[in-house]
Order: structure tokens, then sequence, then C-alpha cells
């Protein structure tokens, strides 16, 4: 089976780039005008500076994020005969090999469609990787089925073509193995 090269959606990402940006604008917004909000809602100045550069921080990171996958001509995600190389998130899990794989599962949390590439050895895998992403991965790990997680909605593809296909590629290699 030759490989299955998924690319970005650009007009996905630049609307999925507004919800940073208002974060951004709210984040601003809060730490410049502490004083008033803290006043009107009865809270210590410092906390309400905090909450507002803890906005501002997150809404910068997810935005530059988002930007480098919509200026990136890299793929979104690469299905091939070695394995699933994902790119599809602004913490890309990269290359994993099929022999580390033994199923998927689609959820969706609120409106976000998310495919867990389930692990034989998440252990192994999150060793594999640098400093950030294992701590990134680890956290995932806990919170979620697997630390791998492939976002349909930065793709050109719907949820609904993408499993089957990640299935056949994964049945194809059960049988060459």
């Amino acid at each position: 089976m030759g490989a299955t090269v998924i690319k970005h959606s650009r007009r996905k990402l630049a609307l999925l780039l507004i919800s940073p940006c208002a974060f951004l604008a709210c984040g601003y917004w809060l730490a410049a005008y502490a004083h008033v909000v803290a006043n009107f809602l009865g809270l210590p100045s410092a906390f309400v500076r905090g909450l507002g550069l803890a906005a501002f921080i997150v809404g910068l990171v997810a935005a530059f994020g988002i930007f480098r996958m919509l200026f990136n001509s890299a793929p979104g995600l690469v299905l091939d005969n070695r394995g699933v190389t994902d790119n599809s998130t602004i913490f890309p899990a990269g290359f994993v090999p099929w022999s580390n794989i033994s199923g998927f599962e689609a959820a969706r949390k609120g409106r976000v469609a998310i495919i867990y590439v389930l692990l034989k050895d998440a252990k192994q895998y999150i060793a594999s990787r640098g400093p950030f992403m294992r701590v990134v991965l680890a956290a995932a790990s806990r919170l979620y089925a697997s630390p791998v997680a492939i976002r349909p909605g930065t793709l050109h593809v719907q949820l609904q073509e993408l499993v089957p296909l990640m299935n056949k590629y994964l049945s194809t290699q059960g049988q060459d193995a």
C-alpha cells in the first residue's frame, strides 16, 4: 500500500486562529485594566493581572502553533508502510511505527473530533521524545486514552473517512508482518 499524504486545511486553521486571538485580546485587557476589573469583582488586583497574563500566554502559544501549521509546507498527516507521521496539532506526535500501534479510538471532546492512536508501549514512545515533548505526552497519557492524538479538524479530511483509512493501513501492516 502506497503512502497517503493529508495536508492541513488552511481554511480550517484560519478559523481556528480566532480562539487564541480572543485569548490574547482578553488576556491583554485583563492585565491592562486589572485594577478596574478587580474593583468591580471584589478580587485582588494582582490575581486579575496574573489571570490576564496567563490567558495572554496561552493565547500566544496557541496562536504561534497555529501560525506555524498555517505557513508550514509539511503535511498534517502521513500514512505509509512504516507508520503514521502526525503533524496535526500544535504539539505534533511525529512518527509512530505500526509495530507500536494496537488500534485507533475516535472520540469527541465537545465539538472537537480526536483520533487517539492506541499504543502497545506508550512509555517507550514517550521516552523516545525530547524533554519538552516527554512532559506534554506524559500529561496527555494521564488525561486521555493515548499520548498520541490526531486532530482531523485541522486536516483536509473528515473523521468518517480517516478512521477506516487508518484501520485499513493497520490491518495491511499486520498481514505484511
